[in-house]
């Protein structure tokens, strides 16, 4: 466990390089151990936390995992388990995403419920649902792993009752080697998904839709092993662009896309964010007092819930009255109390935040309980009058790949320390 002291009042000026697509790469090294032979290389895989931690399942799994220099060499060797190991699978969420690979390649898979951020309700159920739906079979084993069996998959239609990006990015592991044809129904669109989807298609697997609600897969034999580059990462790509402008800075985010965030740009202009698009990236800037937002989360294209929390902190000091309803996750307020010992006037309604813009907010000691409101907390410590002292950070880094180098290299003080 580290803290992260911040001292606030920094204007951030000069270059920031965006990393890559934590939410792309974890699931796309998951898929690596599709191939029977060879190796899949993958370049610009970013160096959070989760990615080492999914490295290490692969290794335990029987894989031979390399990274270096944000490249990724997983290569098949002899399988040792097909169980998904207990302590790592409690430190993210995304370990259920083993399950469609699993099942697909061996036709079997034991697991536990995932752990990850608590944000929210998030079973494993519509997962083991959907899997059931190719054909698997499903038990609970010691009252705590889930035995998933299938002699063979088999491809079919199968309706999501919410369009979940894990279970959508499940199926499409797991179907693309099943037999037939299966048709993906209210799926997830992100961008993520696009990514390991073509990732998939430049494998040998046949997809068609996806980007789409309906998604078509043809099953295919075998699997190659290729080159593959990840894409832009848009939620580091909107904690930046905020942390530029709240601290009334002026920063070029290289390799930054604002395709895949544009719903999120739109807020981020009509609250006073100056974002210019360049031959470089991105360039930001904003000289003015912010204006109040009113933003409801919703399903990609829509703003997403992750960078609601990341909104809270720019409302905070916004000239009025800001409300943000969260419609994704129930428990995605843990940002609230730390903001408010910082001076932020924040109230709770139900499902709904009211904010009420103030001059300025205070440093404190404060706790990070997930990845997004801890990066929300170090947004609000650079903008605070005096040091912000954040514990927890461990979940920042869960996410965000070198923040203390990336935020210092365009002027913030600030520096880790060991609890």
């Amino acid at each position: 466990m580290e803290k992260m002291i911040v001292q606030g009042g920094r204007s951030l000026q000069g270059v920031n390089k965006i990393s890559r697509e934590k939410n792309s790469a974890l699931p796309i090294m998951a898929t690596s151990l599709l191939p029977s032979e060879g190796k899949t290389e993958l370049q610009n895989v970013p160096r959070v936390s989760d990615v080492d931690t999914i490295a290490e399942i692969l290794r335990k799994l029987g894989l031979r995992v390399e990274l270096s220099g944000g490249r990724a060499l997983i290569g098949n060797g002899f399988f040792e388990s097909h169980m998904v190991p207990l302590v790592e699978s409690k430190k993210m969420r995304a370990s259920s995403l083993l399950a469609g690979p699993l099942l697909a390649k061996f036709g079997r898979v034991m697991m536990t419920e995932p752990g990850g951020c608590v944000i929210g309700n998030r079973p494993i159920d519509m997962h083991l649902e959907a899997l059931k739906g190719l054909g698997a079979k499903v038990e609970k084993v010691d009252n705590q792993y889930f035995r998933i069996e299938a002699s063979f998959l088999k491809g079919n239609r199968i309706h999501l009752l919410f369009p979940s990006v894990g279970v959508t990015e499940n199926l499409l592991m797991a179907s693309c080697l099943a037999r037939g044809h299966t048709i993906i129904e209210n799926a997830a669109r992100e961008p993520e998904i696009v990514d390991l989807a073509n990732f998939l298609i430049a494998m040998g697997a046949k997809i068609k839709g996806h980007g789409s609600s309906v998604v078509r897969i043809d099953g295919v034999k075998g699997l190659e092993s290729v080159k593959y580059s990840i894409i832009p990462d848009r939620i580091e790509t909107g904690t930046y662009i905020v942390a530029a402008a709240i601290t009334h800075g002026d920063v070029l985010l290289r390799d930054a896309d604002l395709e895949i965030l544009q719903t999120e740009v739109s807020k981020l202009l009509e609250a006073g964010c100056e974002i210019r698009r360049c031959d470089e990236g991105v360039r930001v800037a904003s000289r003015r007092v912010f204006s109040p937002a009113n933003i409801v989360t919703e399903v990609y294209p829509g703003f997403s819930t992750d960078m609601q929390p990341i909104m809270t902190t720019l409302c905070s000091i916004a000239d009025g009255q800001s409300r943000i309803k969260e419609t994704i996750f129930e428990r995605r307020f843990n940002n609230v109390p730390e903001l408010r010992k910082m001076g932020a006037e924040i109230s709770i309604l139900d499902d709904t935040l009211a904010i009420k813009g103030v001059k300025r907010l205070n440093g404190a000691e404060v706790e990070a309980l997930d990845i997004r409101s801890g990066a929300s907390l170090l947004l609000a410590g650079l903008i605070a009058e005096g040091e912000t002292s954040i514990s927890g950070v461990d979940k920042i880094y869960r996410g965000y790949e070198d923040p203390v180098l990336k935020l210092k290299n365009v002027g913030a003080e600030l520096h880790s320390l060991d609890q």
